[in-house]
């Protein structure tokens, strides 16, 4: 029964086959250069520019949910190849013409509003209705002093709702939430630098007081990273700045 005879028919499922994707590796397979940053959200950007100046944004939001549209029409929302795939096949243009934000590549409005989105394509759902002035309260929450500022998506993670969501009903808010977020992030990253410089500055020191042999390099990072926990690769560049700069 495993023997497969020239009279066998063998059918497979065109989803598993994947062609969006495959047709998407010959792009890259003979293309000059990588995919401009930011092209597919200018892309979808323009879409919706001309859905809303046509007032057909209803039948727009019969391909693209309105919170994908609100959601990804944000140049800070990164784009994974799931969610690429998914808006490429629902604007009815080939993955690779969305990455380039092809102008024009779109077909009609008709076909992505009556086929179903196949399986592996679907985005979670969530079930309910958003009670807009609770999730102002909620998101408010998150601006609180006493609370260690998180990520948009983190937000939208723990309020059980999605990131298009937080947007669409309180846009300033989630503006607020994004540059608290970022700032504190840059401020982590500001103290371990520090943290890291002091760090190997007094490794350095203790070094030439208890051993008599030259500075070596890795037994230094393993011994910093043993004694401190801070990041591999950030010891390692700052241990090879200052020798570096005590052999000048």
């Amino acid at each position: 029964m495993d023997v497969v005879t020239t009279s066998d028919a063998v059918t497979h499922d065109p989803e598993l086959l994947a062609s969006d994707l495959i047709a998407l590796v010959g792009e890259i397979a003979v293309a000059t250069g990588p995919f401009q940053v930011g092209a597919a959200c200018r892309y979808l950007n323009r879409v919706f520019d001309e859905a809303w100046q046509h007032e057909k944004e209803g039948e727009l939001w019969n391909r693209v949910p309105r919170d994908d549209c609100i959601r990804y029409c944000n140049p800070e929302e990164p784009m994974t190849l799931g969610v690429v795939r998914r808006l490429a096949y629902q604007l009815e243009i080939p993955i690779a013409d969305f990455l380039r934000g092809v102008d024009g590549a779109n077909q009609s409005f008709g076909f992505a509003a009556t086929c179903p989105l196949p399986r592996s394509m679907r985005a979670a759902h969530r079930q309910g209705v958003i009670d807009a002035p609770i999730l102002v309260k909620q998101m408010e929450l998150f601006l609180d002093d006493g609370v260690t500022p998180v990520s948009l998506r983190e937000v939208a993670r723990q309020l059980g709702v999605s990131v298009g969501a937080l947007r669409y009903h309180a846009p300033m808010l989630a503006s607020k939430l994004v540059a608290r977020s970022e700032q504190y992030r840059r401020t982590i990253h500001t103290q371990k630098d520090t943290a890291v410089v002091r760090a190997v500055l007094d490794g350095v020191r203790s070094w030439s007081v208890g051993s008599v042999s030259p500075i070596a390099k890795k037994p230094l990072l393993r011994m910093l990273r043993n004694q401190t926990g801070l990041p591999k690769e950030k010891l390692r560049k700052a241990i090879q700045r200052l020798l570096r700069d005590q052999v000048a």
